[in-house]
């Protein structure tokens, strides 16, 4: 009982426990499906090249790290990074640190896949 007696006194740290986990586990499977789909989608020699669509959009109208620079291994890179990240969200190491450390790690997260999903064309038009 001592476990959720703060929750019974307006802390709430048991809720932003399990969906700071979730949340970093929805991340994985995310990035993860991005390395398995992205390049055979969108990438240089894709159904539909990524180069292709970069040069028809502006950053205001689709911003994405991929308008600096794109290559198939970049956004490995980007992806794993992701991964990564996601995995220090899942397992709690995330608030480990102090505060900004872990307000760094989410906005990271949430740019990296935003870039992804900003030049996923149709493929990434459904979530």
């Amino acid at each position: 009982m001592e476990l959720l007696s703060g929750l019974y006194h307006g802390d709430y740290w048991f809720a932003r426990f399990l969906i700071q986990r979730a949340i970093g586990l929805i991340y994985l499977i995310a990035f993860v499906n991005a390395l398995n789909q992205f390049i055979p989608l969108l990438g240089e020699k894709g159904l539909l090249p990524l180069p292709d669509f970069l040069q028809r959009i502006t950053f205001k109208q689709k911003p994405s790290l991929f308008h600096w620079h794109y290559s198939d291994q970049f956004f490995k890179a980007i992806a794993w990074s992701g991964v990564i990240l996601s995995v220090i969200a899942a397992t709690g190491i995330v608030d480990a640190g102090p505060f900004w450390f872990s307000m760094l790690i989410w906005f990271i997260l949430w740019a990296l896949y935003q870039s992804i999903v900003n030049v996923g064309v149709i493929f990434y038009g459904f979530g």
